[in-house]
């Protein structure tokens, strides 16, 4: 009896080890600015960015399960492209109308979609069926390479429809994202087929490090970010442990660059109603997404509810926090409260499934 009782106590708080992962990233981002106040000084590499955006992408990649992927492609094909586009637009239009400028659009890039890593931790949690599990674990890693290839092309439009015009921005941007696209497919079926080659070999297991090892520094390199993400689909030599490792290093430190860009001025009230907005914006588009998919309501609401923002939202705040200081002013409360968001609506549906369960 007492043993059943501890059990449910433990059910009650199953959300605690993520307010404790919450409670971190807010300590982390805190020594962040702190560190920039005292030192003011503080520069970030491009390289430094492209490293931490392929870590992540590279991350998701190697968490999708292939076999399963297939059995709700169709379902996956929408999210990750009409989804991560009507997130996208919808959160995009409505921070450019309140800001009135069309750099408002970066938000819409930044916050189109989900983090994978909180998707996996929320998982050993959740009670989702099975295929609700994977349908919004393959959302949450595709739509990662999504996103940052819609932050290439949105990111010279912005800053060319700062002094141009917007056509011919537009127009540009989309013809080097077309050639970028295309850079991307070229460095990945290059290391697919090396792949193909050498994992026959005794040695194999060192040759795909190698491979790794190379086609990473090159992506990097050159920006070429998407290839990371199609290498993760089949070059695998490091194993989960070890990336999880690696994830965690990489969103503590982007926590803490965020923190840095703290100094300047935040927009805390457009930033929490962009949280707001951009949390609303999931939930009603996975609904529409999700509805006639078979999946049942509490299925579509544990979806719905699943809108967080991590590791590749911060390097996207990084990356244009140059370039959109103004936007990025919204964008750093908005990350907060959509994560305050998360937490707070599943704690609230686990507590409430505990005790229907009773």
């Amino acid at each position: 009896m007492q043993n059943t009782h501890v059990k449910r106590v433990r059910d009650y708080l199953q959300v605690t080890p993520e307010l404790a992962w919450f409670s971190a990233l807010l300590i982390v981002m805190a020594i962040g600015w702190t560190y920039s106040t005292l030192l003011p000084s503080l520069s970030i590499s491009p390289l430094f960015i492209s490293a931490l955006l392929a870590i992540g992408l590279y991350a998701a990649a190697t968490g999708i399960d292939i076999h399963e992927a297939r059995k709700d492609k169709k379902l996956i094909l929408s999210a990750i492209t009409i989804g991560v586009l009507a997130k996208a637009l919808i959160i995009g239009v409505i921070c450019s109308l309140l800001i009135s400028s069309p750099l408002g659009l970066i938000a819409g890039v930044i916050y189109s979609q989900i983090d994978p890593l909180s998707v996996a931790a929320m998982q050993h949690t959740s009670r989702m069926s099975t295929r609700a599990k994977h349908t919004i674990h393959a959302w949450a890693t595709f739509d990662d390479p999504v996103s940052v290839l819609l932050a290439r092309y949105i990111l010279p439009f912005a800053v060319a429809a700062l002094g141009s015009s917007a056509l011919s921005s537009m127009v540009g941007g989309l013809i080097d994202w077309v050639i970028q696209l295309l850079l991307n497919l070229l460095l990945g079926f290059a290391a697919f087929i090396i792949w193909r080659l050498i994992r026959g070999h005794r040695y194999a297991s060192y040759f795909e490090t190698g491979l790794l090892i190379a086609a990473l520094l090159l992506a990097i390199g050159s920006g070429l970010l998407l290839a990371v993400a199609i290498i993760g689909l089949f070059l695998r030599p490091i194993s989960e442990l070890h990336i999880n490792k690696i994830v965690l290093l990489a969103y503590a430190c982007a926590v803490f660059l965020i923190g840095t860009l703290l100094t300047g001025t935040i927009n805390l009230g457009l930033g929490i109603i962009i949280g707001i907005i951009a949390y609303a914006t999931h939930y009603i588009v996975s609904e529409v997404l999700t509805r006639w998919q078979g999946l049942n309501s509490r299925d579509r609401l544990h979806i719905g509810l699943g809108q967080q923002s991590g590791l590749t939202a911060c390097n996207l705040i990084i990356l244009f926090a140059t370039v959109a200081p103004t936007v990025i002013a919204i964008c750093i409360p908005a990350l907060v409260v959509i994560n305050l968001l998360h937490l707070t609506a599943n704690s609230l549906l686990a507590r409430n499934e505990l005790r229907i369960s009773r």
